[in-house]
């Protein structure tokens, strides 16, 4: 259910929220979409229709690397198939290593591959819980291929399975607090309201270190788990002394 529904709801909710309360494009025509490839080429597309297969105001940048030069792609319109856009009415700049142009050059019709379908792209504009688990490997080797830090999608990706545990953690903690404060049940149910709120914000935090390289992913993700494990076996240890 964690896996496969809860993502699709949340997914759903927010395009409620998108296409109906703030008015944003209809599903399948994307506007202002800004992702890197695993080239670590840098596409910017004011507008993606993905019933018609088309782009309006393309710009593509790839940065200086061993093999050439930095150079700017723009153009009005284009189109796209599976891994190739064809781009129309455009201009081709290329830039010396001062960082200055040193060729224009303007074209009617160019080919561009990019190598992974558009669609894969746009995914990656929808937030980590709106994807499974599925979804977020499927990211991560994305962008590992391209070198850059996907530190906050390891952690995220950890976290799909964490916090569905998190329901056995509070059993442990839940079942030693009920019984010692079985009579009184106000006190038990603010206690529990505490313990939760705590967790959200340990949640929060180590997520937040785990994203800034502070924590590995793993650890990020499983933290909370393992602190409020941890108590409660503390608390169960502690009433079967006082029991002996």
């Amino acid at each position: 259910m964690n896996e496969e529904l809860a993502p699709w709801a949340t997914q759903k909710s927010q395009d409620i929220l998108r296409y109906e309360i703030f008015k944003e494009a209809l599903p399948g025509f994307e506007e202002r979409v800004y992702f890197r490839d695993p080239g670590n080429r840098f596409y910017y597309v004011g507008a993606i229709n993905l019933h018609t297969g088309t782009l309006d105001q393309i710009m593509v940048y790839e940065p200086e690397n061993e093999k050439k030069q930095a150079h700017l792609i723009t153009a009005q319109k284009g189109s796209f198939t599976e891994d190739t856009w064809y781009l129309s009415e455009g201009v081709l700049v290329d830039f010396d290593d001062e960082g200055y142009p040193s060729h224009h050059q303007s074209f009617a019709k160019y080919e561009l591959h990019v190598g992974t379908n558009i669609e894969k792209f746009i995914s990656n504009q929808h937030s980590s819980q709106e994807k499974s688990r599925k979804e977020l490997k499927s990211d991560i080797m994305l962008y590992s291929q391209s070198g850059t830090s996907y530190s906050q999608l390891l952690v995220d990706y950890h976290i799909k399975l964490a916090f569905p545990i998190s329901a056995f953690v509070f059993v442990i903690i839940g079942v030693p607090l009920g019984i010692n404060y079985g009579k009184g049940r106000g006190l038990a149910v603010i206690l529990s309201i505490i313990l939760v709120f705590i967790y959200y914000v340990l949640v929060s935090f180590s997520r937040s270190l785990g994203r800034n390289d502070l924590l590995t992913p793993l650890l990020a993700a499983w933290l909370p788990n393992l602190l409020f494990l941890s108590l409660g076996l503390l608390i169960i240890l502690r009433e079967e002394r006082f029991r002996l």
